[in-house]
């Protein structure tokens, strides 16, 4: 077996993403003259297939670019800075201790309201921390900025990492 390009790969995936986009238009009209559940249904189960495959691939590539990045973030010509972030799961959070510390806490957080010179009351100090750092789950930012180290109240898995790619527009993606 010869050894792949990168150039080879990139063209070949350019190339698809050209052909699905230009077939978007095509494939949307025709399904929506189709009324035949079967006929639907196979072109759903190929469209899944595609984004399984897509996605399998994507993984893949992900991956070996984490595997050779060698830096956080790489600046990418005609690209721009492509990020690698760590992936985090964070599981059996102490909610109990979790709430009673930020209810201490908003006591200390009462907001000044501008136009009448007076302190928010207790209770709407509590409701605004409760809804900055959970809704519904815990948020992670906010309590960060309180001083909060999540890890004292939830078990913190690092997960490897993905990268962020810079948003395209339907063109450039298939350019």
């Amino acid at each position: 077996m010869s050894a792949v390009h990168p150039a080879d790969v990139a063209v070949t995936a350019s190339t698809l993403c050209r052909e699905i986009a230009e077939s978007y238009d095509l494939l949307v009209t025709t399904t929506a003259n189709l009324d035949s559940p079967e006929d639907l249904a196979l072109i759903l189960a190929d469209l899944r297939d595609l984004k399984t495959t897509a996605g399998e691939v994507y993984s893949q590539v992900e991956h070996t670019l984490l595997g050779v990045m060698g830096e956080k973030q790489v600046e990418v010509p005609g690209l721009g800075v492509v990020i690698a972030h760590r992936k985090t799961s964070r599981k059996a959070w102490d909610n109990d201790s979790l709430w009673r510390r930020l209810v201490a806490m908003a006591r200390d957080e009462r907001q000044v309201d501008e136009a009448s010179g007076e302190y928010e009351s207790v209770e709407e100090a509590v409701a605004r921390v409760l809804y900055e750092c959970a809704r519904p789950s815990w948020r992670v930012t906010p309590l960060k900025a309180r001083g909060i180290d999540e890890s004292e109240y939830c078990q913190v898995q690092h997960d490897g990492y993905s990268v962020e790619l810079p948003p395209r527009s339907i063109e450039d993606r298939v350019s």
